[in-house]
């Protein structure tokens, strides 16, 4: 390094790790390099964690969060001499929408169980949702399979069978679903 008389000079370091000398004008070429070196550093990895996020929203939207199925179920609507098969689709459509915001089940078939069960239980239907004065009550018994890798309650890749589904209106109502589950 050649100095001039008329360089401006910076002293850089201490005593312990050591004193240089710099030109101030090399110090200012050199530092202005430094911000353009981290932006094009902070750019490339804005670069890659935008294409990082947009394969996993991919990832999830493709494979990871599927939604229960229910296109092929089977439907047993029995015997009934108290409700018509309208009746029944229209809690069934209640159960289906429940079951499909279950993600990985897949719904298999759906059962009236009986006019007895379900006359008996117009009380127990009552007692989970007090003062609604319900007065009928529908019963059906499903079986489905569990998501794949379970998670949640479920056990991994399982049959489930005898899954119970109590639901109630009044004066002839829509179907409210106050429970479900294994009797």
């Amino acid at each position: 390094m050649r100095i001039k008389d008329g360089d401006r000079l910076i002293l850089l370091g201490d005593e312990e790790e050591g004193l240089a000398l710099v030109k101030a004008d090399v110090f200012q070429e050199r530092t202005k390099a430094i911000p353009q070196v981290a932006n094009r550093r902070r750019f490339k990895m804005k670069k890659k964690m935008t294409f990082v996020v947009i394969l996993s929203l991919c990832f999830i939207m493709f494979c990871g969060c599927s939604k229960a199925s229910i296109s092929s179920i089977s439907v047993d609507y029995g015997k009934s001499e108290i409700y018509s098969q309208k009746d029944m689709d229209s809690a069934i459509d209640v159960i289906e929408k429940e079951f499909s915001s279950w993600e990985g089940c897949e719904l298999h078939s759906i059962s009236y169980v009986s006019d007895k069960i379900s006359k008996d239980n117009v009380d127990y239907c009552n007692e989970l949702q007090t003062d609604a004065g319900y007065d009928e009550c529908i019963v059906f018994e499903s079986a489905f399979h569990s998501p794949k890798n379970g998670g949640g309650a479920w056990t991994a890749d399982e049959e489930c069978t005898g899954w119970n589904w109590y639901l109630a209106r009044k004066d002839n109502g829509a179907w409210t679903l106050l429970t479900n589950g294994y009797a």
